[in-house]
Formats: C-alpha cells, sequence, structure tokens
C-alpha cells in the first residue's frame, strides 16, 4: 500500500513543502564534521538536478552528481548503472575520512 492515492498525495505533500529544505535554516550545519555527497537521478522528478545543485551549494556539500538516466529509484531501476556511481562516492568518502 506504499502506492496508495492517501500515501502518495502525502509523501507529494512532504517532497514539495515538509520536506523542502530550499527554505531552511543550515547554520549549524557544520560541513566539516558532517560532509554531505549528493548524487541525484537524471530523470527524479522530486528531487530535480536543478534542486539537488542548490541544495548541493547552499549546504556546501563536498560532492554533487547527476546519475544520468537514472531516476529516483537507481538501486531499483539499474543497480549496475547505480553502482557505477555510488562505489566512486564510497571511495571518496573512506579516502577523504582517512586524512
Amino acid at each position: 500500500m506504499q502506492g496508495g492515492p492517501s500515501v502518495f498525495l502525502g509523501d507529494l505533500h512532504y517532497y514539495f513543502t515538509d520536506g523542502d529544505l530550499r527554505n531552511a535554516a543550515f547554520d549549524g550545519l557544520d560541513a566539516e564534521k558532517c560532509p554531505l555527497y549528493l548524487l541525484t537521478g537524471e530523470y527524479d522528478l522530486s528531487a530535480t538536478p536543478a534542486l539537488t545543485a542548490e541544495l548541493a551549494r547552499l549546504v556546501k556539500a563536498r560532492h554533487f552528481e547527476v546519475m544520468e538516466g537514472l531516476g529516483h529509484f537507481p538501486m531499483s531501476e539499474s543497480p549496475r548503472q547505480f553502482r557505477r556511481y555510488l562505489l566512486p562516492v564510497l571511495d571518496r568518502i573512506a579516502t577523504d575520512g582517512a586524512g
């Protein structure tokens, strides 16, 4: 039932209203202590590349990348293609954390 009408409407409300971080205060976010690495699907309608790029800029994300040919659930849509984006980010996190 996760895709039922009332659940889906609630999800949309969250994505576009309650979960919209564009108007959030990021004063308490320390990007050095908690670096952010953002991946977004090229065809993600709820977290579009443009919105994610804006968020990356606002929070000073350490990494931002658009995953070509993928949408909101890349791990289900194409696990092999998602893996090509995810593994380098995981390697980078491991490297960044080692310093």
